[in-house]
């Protein structure tokens, strides 16, 4: 057999096996957050302490949905302050080691203020 046919059937050969490795598909989870009773979308800031990176740094009005995020990591969930509302919800660190979901609540308007 010549050389040229050797290398070939050595590529092909190798390409195969490396088809066949199994590599795990790392697990992945969705995030909910949820701005309960307001219409009015709300400052929030999504922060994946695992990793030190943040997620979504944003509104949110009702809910939003992070998908694909990486299973067994720590994530953090914490509202900002927003004119008219007399407090600010307190930080949720979760774990995610499913799909998850956490609700914001703001604190009733204040009187006289004017919210956004």
């Amino acid at each position: 057999m010549g050389s040229m046919k050797r290398f070939g059937l050595l590529v092909l050969a190798t390409t195969l096996l490396a088809s066949c490795s199994t590599t795990p598909t790392p697990a992945m989870h969705s995030l909910t957050v949820t701005i309960a009773d307001i219409t009015q979308a709300m400052p929030v800031l999504v922060w994946n302490a695992t990793r030190d990176e943040v997620v979504f740094d944003g509104s949110i009005a009702g809910s939003k949905v992070f998908a694909n995020l990486p299973a067994n990591e720590e994530y953090v969930v914490l509202a900002r302050f927003s004119p008219g509302y007399s407090t600010v919800p307190a930080s949720q660190k979760i774990s995610l080691t499913g799909d998850k979901t956490i609700t914001l609540v703001y604190a009733v308007p204040v009187p006289g203020e004017t919210n956004r």
